[in-house]
């Protein structure tokens, strides 16, 4: 484990070099979802960081990506049903434990670094459960952005009745976790979602959840019709409909994704 103020202050020293260069440097620190192993992701990340360096803009920005891993199973060569299913619930106990251990252990980003934050399917369950674990009166304002993408938790997350009950309950894995997330931004920073609602995976997930639709199908616009979401989380929503890439689940680090965030963070 990396003590936090060498962690800061390493990113201070690549930001001053990198501005001494006429460079702008933003950090998105990355959560990735099942099926990952540290090499794997570690090229994952090195390829949002390629995809970033295609555009004109690239020519003086620079897009640092941060890896954060979390313990999960590889693809068996059992591809039954039943082991398919009992693998899935067993990583969402999974992605439970290493929210909590996050929290415990990482005070990610800070008013003076320019970080966000992109989670991918189950990735997110880790994020929400980082943010439950917070004490409410002690968040800071940690990230430029949150981008939710292709996320696999309940679509109801950020509405009034589940963010006012602060305990966990039965409907909800997270309480005031959606809330608690609003407060982590930094000025003038949002939660983008960007939404698929043909996503194959999310449609099946519905089966192993309650039948509770996911977040990263409909977005905020599926909760902000019936006038559900919370009022101070609300204006901090932003959709991206990513509907074009049909039945997939997996464009975390696709350019037309890599480019919502680095038109985000770089803007």
């Amino acid at each position: 484990i990396v003590d936090r103020k060498d962690f800061i202050n390493a990113m201070k020293v690549v930001i001053d070099v990198q501005a001494r260069k006429g460079r702008t440097v933003k950090f998105l620190a990355c959560i990735h979802g099942l099926d990952a192993e540290p090499h794997g992701y570690w090229n994952t990340c090195k390829t949002i960081e390629n995809v970033a360096r295609r555009d004109d803009l690239s020519i003086s920005r620079d897009l640092v990506v941060i890896p954060v891993m979390w313990a999960n199973e590889l693809n068996s060569k059992n591809g039954s049903a039943l082991f398919l299913i009992h693998r899935y619930l067993s990583e969402k106990k999974h992605s439970l434990a290493a929210g909590m251990a996050l929290s415990s252990i990482a005070d990610l980003g800070g008013e003076d670094i320019p970080i966000s934050i992109m989670c991918h399917s189950m990735g997110n369950r880790v994020l929400l459960t980082y943010a439950y674990e917070q004490e409410r009166d002690a968040i800071t304002k940690r990230f430029e952005h949150i981008f939710m993408v292709a996320a696999d938790v309940w679509e109801e997350v950020f509405n009034t009745g589940v963010v006012s009950n602060k305990a966990c309950h039965p409907k909800s894995d997270f309480g005031d976790a959606g809330l608690k997330l609003r407060y982590m931004l930094k000025d003038g920073g949002k939660i983008h979602i960007l939404k698929n609602p043909g996503d194959i995976m999310l449609r099946k997930s519905v089966l192993l959840n309650g039948f509770r639709t996911r977040l990263g199908r409909f977005g905020k616009e599926g909760q902000d019709t019936r006038g559900r979401l919370h009022k101070e989380i609300k204006d901090a929503l932003v959709d991206h409909d990513m509907g074009f890439f049909g039945s997939q689940h997996v464009y975390d680090t696709y350019q037309e994704s890599v480019d919502i965030y680095c038109e985000q963070m770089f803007d």
